[in-house]
């Protein structure tokens, strides 16, 4: 009996899918919450869901090159950072992206 709400300000189908898809990873992170044994391999199974649907990984490298030929001193941080702030994830999401991808910063 779980609903999905969307804002009828929302018309941009990119922002309805970014909503959908945000809304279809807490419910699997919920339901694996919810199980005992299998908790743990369905929990990061859907954070690696989360990591490939939120920050795909031709864009996501597209943009770490991009950011760091235009500021080649870029340190991590502030990669991570611009990063953050680009795909609209929290930090932690960024670091666990880069090493899902064996990215050397």
């Amino acid at each position: 009996n779980d609903i999905i709400t969307i804002d009828s300000s929302i018309k941009n189908s990119e922002s309805i899918n970014f909503v959908l898809t945000s809304a279809l990873i807490q419910w699997i992170s919920k339901k694996a919450n919810a199980t005992t044994s299998t908790s743990t391999t369905i929990s990061d199974k859907a954070n690696g869901i989360a990591l490939c649907v939120l920050m795909p990984k031709t864009a996501f490298i597209r943009k770490t090159n991009e950011l760091k030929n235009e500021l080649p001193s870029i340190t991590e941080a502030k990669l991570c950072l611009e990063l953050s702030k680009f795909f609209k994830v929290p930090i932690q999401t960024i670091g666990l992206r880069l090493l899902s991808l064996n990215f050397d910063v």
